[in-house]
């Protein structure tokens, strides 16, 4: 029918390195937001949050520490719109 079987090897090689590209620039952020580069911290955030392929649980760890580094810079609205969105 056309359709190819997946490889599974090709599949968890694709999954570990999107897992791990984007958890190196969540651990980016993480860093940021402990020497008070909230700005920075919200951007490598930002990146996880929008990047293809995430794996939900780092997205959510991303979403959840933006919020913290919006707080922060008291930018209470967006805080709060990461921390609604994690409920829906």
């Amino acid at each position: 029918d056309g359709i190819a079987p997946m490889n599974p090897i090709a599949w968890l090689k694709g999954l570990f390195s999107s897992r791990q590209k984007s958890l190196g620039r969540y651990r980016s952020g993480m860093v940021k937001s402990k020497k008070k580069d909230y700005e920075g911290a919200i951007e490598d955030y930002g990146v996880v949050i929008e990047a293809k392929d995430v794996p939900d649980d780092v997205k959510a760890m991303a979403v959840y520490n933006r919020s913290l580094a919006y707080d922060a810079l008291g930018r209470h609205e967006e805080a709060a719109r990461d921390l609604e969105a994690m409920l829906t």
